[in-house]
């Protein structure tokens, strides 16, 4: 599943790695927030880690894709036999620490941390990254445009804008955010998202724009943080798909509680 969805320096890493005996070594990465959130916003909705959680269940590289990279001139010294032999036999055996999708949290707070062996995070780093920011970006702009129109419903509504094959993920990421649906059947059949037409079932159509939303730091050396803990809910990586459906149902009930709160609060202003 998406196996090679990682860019060519990670390939070069690996081999550097298993070379250099280190590929055991534990190793983490850190994500957060950025330190300054674009479209001027003060606060963000995480999301992302359904993606993560599924794609790290499933993924595993197959014989033709290991053909491939075997074919490449350029990768004839990087894809060693041990390289080939951990490609094989790749499964994350590594943890997640996350904050619970739907979470309201500042610029520069931590949302995902992975732990594993330094091999296995070079691996799948680039593709977490790319998850949880761009849901984040969706989930944190659908929060507040529902927020601005005051109650009245807002749908998903971004096939035309968006690549079709993230189409479905940036549904589920609006309705974490507080969007009533989508218009995509394929976000209700994938992920349980209720499908709905704009006009008839939904005052305000919502098209995600995209912003850096997320970073990623390496943090080898460190153990977690006071603070990163203090933001993170600790668990063993878990990929129950029964559960993971269940979650976004309340993920999205935190997020708009969260919300509907720091604005009674006025702990940071919405806009």
């Amino acid at each position: 599943m998406f196996a090679l969805l990682t860019p060519r320096t990670a390939l070069d890493r690996l081999g550097t790695h298993l070379r250099n005996g280190d590929g055991d070594r534990p190793a983490t990465a850190l994500f957060r927030l950025a330190p300054t959130l674009s479209a001027g916003h003060e606060v963000a909705v995480f999301a992302g880690l359904d993606r993560v959680l599924r794609y790290l269940s499933a993924l595993r590289v197959t014989d033709s894709e290991v053909a491939w990279l075997r074919s490449r001139p350029a990768l004839r010294e990087v894809l060693t036999e041990a390289v080939e032999g951990f490609l094989r036999d790749f499964r994350w055996r590594g943890d997640v620490d996350a904050l619970p999708e739907g979470s309201v949290a500042p610029p520069g707070a931590p949302v995902l941390r992975l732990a594993g062996s330094a091999a296995e995070v070079g691996w799948v780093v680039s593709f977490v990254l790319a998850a949880v920011a761009s849901e984040t970006s969706v989930a944190t702009a659908a929060a507040h445009a529902v927020a601005s129109h005051r109650g009245a419903s807002v749908v998903e509504d971004s096939l035309g804008v968006v690549d079709p094959a993230s189409a479905a993920h940036v549904a589920r990421a609006a309705w974490v955010g507080g969007c009533a649906g989508s218009t995509l059947e394929q976000a209700g059949f994938t992920f349980g998202v209720p499908v709905l037409s704009p006009g008839t079932d939904a005052r305000f159509v919502f098209a995600p724009p995209v912003g850096p939303f997320v970073h990623h730091h390496d943090d080898d050396d460190a153990p977690a943080p006071e603070t990163f803990r203090a933001w993170m809910r600790r668990g063993k990586f878990v990929a129950d798909l029964a559960s993971l459906e269940t979650a976004a149902h309340d993920a999205r009930e935190r997020a708009a509680y969260a919300l509907a709160h720091l604005v009674d609060e006025r702990r940071w202003s919405l806009r």
